[in-house]
Parts: structure tokens; C-alpha cells; sequence
């Protein structure tokens, strides 16, 4: 009998060595990012002094300044653009912005001359930057409008399509004069008089006035908060008789029902008798899951919870070792149509990408990380959960089958994809403003639409998940199984196995899922810019794209995709077998788990 192996201290010496196998690879990975981002020039195409003095000499808008935007704007009425000369979209509408100030420059659209189109560059020492702090600009480009007496206080932000004939609608209808306290002849003559009262009060009266309202408000609140106690009274009265009824009822049915089974020589059976008897029974049945959750299984060695904790681990590792290549690839692809819907060169999305990670590097590579990171739980639970779950229902004890995989994928998408939303959402508005968009912000636009806009995409995403969970979470494991016990006799640790078996499986995975996953982008990018479209609507634009740049524009971050697919499956499994190996050496020491005669 072989002498059963002694675990000292076993998941400290686990740890050594995975860190002496993990180190040198890592070094490498970071020495190659270090040198890609190192080998740029020390400012990206068009941020040079002379590209921007050009890039703000194009501006046809009146320029504002903190030096002269109060004296230039008083009593107008005005619609301002906040840019920077190198941000792409500010680029993008510069041409419709012009437009706009050359048509209410000419005399028959402006008659009174109230109306001014203005332009503030944010990145302009000091004057510039100072008016854009002044307004709490935290994005660019954004455009405000309105009446702009008292400073600028009354202004409001556009959030409208950015075309010359959106442009002018809205002006024509927006930028009119309205009553306020500087701007009283536009008040109704009822409204002039309250306005010129509140005026002509100091600041105690007002403060008094104020006071008045809210008490106001307090005051109906309470009554009709006492109307709803009366009306909640009154629901709980006709509640308690209906309630009677229906129990007096019962009895009756049931005393129908023993007399009709009397006669029929059955035995008595009382309905609440059976209710409670299966109530029993089901309690019994959710508590005897739950028990078993946690009970160690004697084949593997593990709990369906040590297993799933594992895996979610395993993803948490990978999401944030990951993050980097994943947003970079995602700019990439999300950069597929200019403004006006024209597809763009894969290179010059490319750069585009480069040029947003250059300016940024750190925050560049960070974003996306939080929503990744609460999807950590709110992505991987359904999907692994189903996953194990299936797994362990048909007796695998947490090794991935077909069967599992896809039942997984198809029910876990509708989870997946708003996360993946919000990620993307984030990306794109931290490519433009240099700011990573609130998750709250986003969650508020998608409630106006009923949050259909968080599940732009979902269909192309079953296909995307079930590839991923039949190659990646099923199919590596079992390749790395079988390229360690061939290699043994080279002594070829765990990480160098795990890292062989990703390189084999990725590039066919890349093959399969970068269709699908740039049909994703292209529906999620569409929704982000308020032009939702559906699968054949996307199915369109990756042949339009493909005939115009070939398999480049269809397999748009094919290589970033090898590459982040090979990191992000070593880094998944890597983790994930160390916590398990960490799990089941604990189950060993306590008692919980006798391996096998013979096992290693």
C-alpha cells in the first residue's frame, strides 16, 4: 500500500510554487504591454500645439471665455458647445456646429440678435478650463442652452442628436425668450406680477415664502396620507370579511367532500391535513438541498460550494488580470461607424484605441473593471450556478459536459448581457470624455426605455456563452488533463499545462465567437447611440464592413482576442485550481475527505 502523502502545510507550499511557475510568464506579459505602450510618441496624432491652434481656429462659433462670457452673453439667449480639439466626437460635430453659428450669424435668422452660438475649449490655460469648472463639466463634448442672465444659472444641457438639422430645430423651438426674473416681458402679465413681488421681497421674505411652500407641502402630504389610513381601514375591514367567507366556504366544501367519501367507503381525508403533510415535506426537501450544498463529495473531494466558490474565484482573478486587453479589444470593435454611419478602416479604430490608452494609460486600463467586477456575481452565479448545478444533478460532480454547458449558456444570457452593456457603455463614454459614465447614469437612461436597451444583443450572446462554456470552461480543463500526463516525464508544472491547453483552445474559440461577439457590439453600440437595431439589421453591417475591408472587417480584434482569450482562460483555470487544491487539501487535514489508496 502506498504511504498516503502528509500535507504539513499544503496550501502554503501551493502557493510558492504556483507563484515560481506564474512569476517568469507574467514578467514577460508585463515587459511586452510595457513596451507597447512605451514605443508611442509622446503625444498622439493630433494633439500637437499646431493640430490643436488649427483644430480651434476651425471654430466659426463665438469663442468664450471666464474673461468674456458674461459680458457677451448677457441677455441672450444661448446655445454653447463645451470640446476639446482632440476629443473625437467634439471632432465629429465640429462641422454641424459650425453650420449652426454661420446660420444665426446672418441678420434674417437672428433679428433681434439675442441668439448666440458659442464655443468653449476646456483644455484652454486658464480661461478655458476655468468656465468649464465654473459649469461642472464633466464630459466632452457637452452642450448647454438656454437664457443666459445671472451668470449662466438658468442653462441647460442639450442631450439631443448632434446634426446641423437637429441642431437647428431644436433651437428654432427651444431658444426663445421665457419668464424668469431676468427676462420679465416674456412673463404672462399674471406671472409678472407674482415675479416682480418676489423680486421687490429681501431675502428674509423670501426665505419666510419659502418656508410657507414647503409647510404647504407638508400640510397636503398629511391629509391625504390620513385619507389613505381611512381608505387602508376600510380595505381591512371588507379584507376580514371576505377572508370569513371564504374560510366558511371551505368548511362547507370539505364537510361535502367527508360525507361524499363516507358513503363511498373511503377512508376520511381532511384537506388541511394534507396541505400541512406536504408543506412538511417540502421543507424537509429544501433543507436536505442545502445540507447537501455543503457536504464533501467523496469523489472529487469537494462541496458543491467549495466547487462553486472555485470558479467564481477562479473568474474574479481573470477579470481583473484580464481587463486591460479586454477594454482595449472592446474600443476596438465598439469604433466600427463614424458619425455618420460609414463604416471605419480596422486601423484606424485601432489607433483610435491606442491613442485613448495612451493619453490614459492606468484609467484606460481600468475601465470597465467595476461593472466587471460586480459581474463577477451578478454574470458568473446564474451561469456557473446553472453550470454546477447540472453538473452535479447528473452525477459529474462539477466536470463540465456538453449537456450542462449548453443548458447554461442558453439560461444565463438574459443575466449576462446587461452587464456587458453597462461595460461597454462605460468604455465608449470614457473613450470620448476621459471618465468612466456612472453606473447609476446608465441605469437612469435604460429605465426611461423599460431597460430594453440592456438587452440589446442577448441572442448573439447564447451563441457567444455557449462556445465559451463548451471550449473554454469544458473543453480546456480536459486538454490540459491530457497534455500533463503526456508531458509528465518532462516535470511540466500545472500553470505551463493550464497555458499550453489556452494557446490550442483559443484561437479556435476566437474563430467561432468574434462573429458573434462583434454582432453583439454592433447591436449594443447602435442602442448606445439611440439607434437600437435588431440580429439581421447587424447581419447587414458585418457583410457591408466585410466588403469593404475583408475578413479584417468582420474579424475585427481577432488577434487581441487570441491573445486576451489564451491570458484569460490560464488566468481562470489557474485560479480556480488553486482553490479547489486549497479546499480539498483543507478537507483532507479536518477529517472531511479520505483520498483514494494510491492517489497522488
Amino acid at each position: 500500500m502506498k504511504k498516503q502523502r502528509s500535507y504539513p502545510n499544503p496550501l502554503l507550499r501551493m502557493t510558492c510554487n504556483t507563484f515560481l511557475n506564474l512569476f517568469p510568464p507574467l514578467l514577460l506579459i508585463f515587459a511586452v504591454i510595457l513596451h507597447n505602450v512605451l514605443s508611442f510618441t509622446n503625444e498622439p496624432p493630433g494633439r500637437d500645439p499646431i493640430s490643436i491652434d488649427k483644430v480651434r481656429g476651425a471654430e466659426r462659433a463665438v469663442s468664450l471665455t471666464s474673461d468674456n462670457f458674461d459680458e457677451l452673453t448677457k441677455g441672450k439667449l444661448v446655445f454653447i458647445k463645451f470640446y476639446s480639439p482632440h476629443c473625437p466626437h467634439c471632432k465629429e460635430m465640429a462641422s454641424a456646429w459650425n453650420e449652426l453659428a454661420d446660420y444665426y450669424q446672418q441678420s434674417d435668422n437672428n433679428k433681434n440678435e439675442d441668439i448666440l452660438i458659442g464655443s468653449i475649449d476646456c483644455t484652454k490655460s486658464p480661461s478655458g478650463k476655468a468656465l468649464c469648472g465654473r459649469f461642472k463639466i464633466m464630459g466632452l463634448p457637452t452642450i448647454l442652452y438656454g437664457d443666459a442672465n445671472f451668470g449662466g444659472v438658468y442653462l441647460e444641457e442639450y442631450r439631443g442628436d448632434k446634426s446641423f438639422t437637429d441642431f437647428k430645430q431644436f433651437a428654432s423651438q427651444t431658444l426663445v425668450p421665457k419668464c424668469n426674473p431676468g427676462s420679465l416681458d416674456a412673463c404672462a402679465a399674471d406671472e409678472r406680477v407674482e415675479m416682480e413681488s418676489y423680486i421687490a421681497m429681501g431675502y428674509h421674505e423670501l426665505d419666510a415664502k419659502i418656508k410657507q411652500v414647503k409647510q404647504r407641502e407638508i400640510d397636503t402630504k398629511a391629509f391625504y396620507a390620513d385619507q389613505f389610513g381611512k381608505l387602508q381601514d376600510r380595505y381591512n375591514e371588507q379584507l376580514a370579511e371576505k377572508t370569513s367567507y371564504v374560510s366558511s366556504v371551505n368548511d362547507d366544501v370539505r364537510m361535502i367532500k367527508e360525507v361524499i367519501a363516507r358513503k363511498a367507503g373511503q377512508p376520511r381525508v381532511y384537506n388541511n391535513s394534507q396541505y400541512q403533510v406536504g408543506e412538511a415535506i417540502s421543507t424537509m426537501s429544501v433543507m436536505q438541498t442545502y445540507n447537501d450544498y455543503f457536504v464533501v463529495s467523496p469523489k472529487n473531494g469537494l462541496s458543491q460550494f467549495q466547487t462553486m466558490t472555485a470558479y467564481l474565484g477562479g473568474s474574479a482573478f481573470q477579470t481583473v488580470l484580464d481587463n486591460p486587453v479586454t477594454a482595449y479589444r472592446q474600443l476596438v470593435q465598439q469604433y466600427a461607424k463614424d458619425a455618420a454611419g460609414k463604416p471605419v478602416d480596422p486601423k484606424v479604430a485601432t489607433a483610435e484605441a491606442t491613442a485613448v490608452f495612451k493619453a490614459n494609460p492606468a484609467a484606460a486600463c481600468m475601465s470597465g473593471l467595476v461593472p466587471r467586477i460586480i459581474g463577477v456575481g451578478f454574470k458568473r452565479v446564474p451561469k456557473f450556478g446553472i453550470l454546477l448545478g447540472l453538473s452535479f444533478f447528473m452525477g459529474d460532480d462539477g466536470n463540465i459536459s456538453a449537456t450542462s454547458a449548453f443548458g447554461a449558456s442558453v439560461l444565463s444570457a438574459p443575466f449576462i448581457n446587461p452587464i456587458r452593456m453597462i461595460e461597454k457603455q462605460q468604455r465608449a463614454y470614457f473613450k470620448t470624455t476621459g471618465a468612466e459614465k456612472p453606473i447609476a447614469d446608465i441605469l437612469k437612461e435604460s429605465a426611461k426605455q423599460n431597460f430594453q436597451p440592456l438587452f440589446r444583443g442577448t441572442i448573439p450572446l447564447m451563441g457567444h456563452s455557449l462556445a465559451s462554456a463548451l471550449l473554454g470552461l469544458a473543453g480546456q480543463p480536459k486538454l490540459q488533463k491530457y497534455i500533463k500526463s503526456e508531458l509528465s516525464q518532462y516535470g511540466i508544472g500545472t500553470f505551463v499545462s493550464g497555458l499550453l491547453a489556452s494557446a490550442a483552445v483559443t484561437p479556435i474559440y476566437v474563430a467561432v465567437t468574434n462573429p458573434l461577439s462583434r454582432l453583439e457590439v454592433i447591436m449594443q453600440t447602435s442602442s448606445i447611440k439611440g439607434k437600437p437595431i435588431g440580429v439581421m439589421e447587424a447581419c447587414k453591417e458585418m457583410v457591408t464592413d466585410s466588403k469593404q475591408f475583408g475578413l479584417r472587417g468582420v474579424f475585427r480584434g481577432q488577434g487581441l482576442g487570441i491573445a486576451k482569450g489564451i491570458l484569460s482562460l490560464t488566468a481562470f483555470h489557474q485560479g480556480r485550481i488553486w482553490l479547489t487544491d486549497a479546499f480539498r487539501n483543507n478537507n483532507i487535514s479536518n477529517g472531511s475527505y479520505v483520498p483514494p489508496v494510491g492517489s497522488a
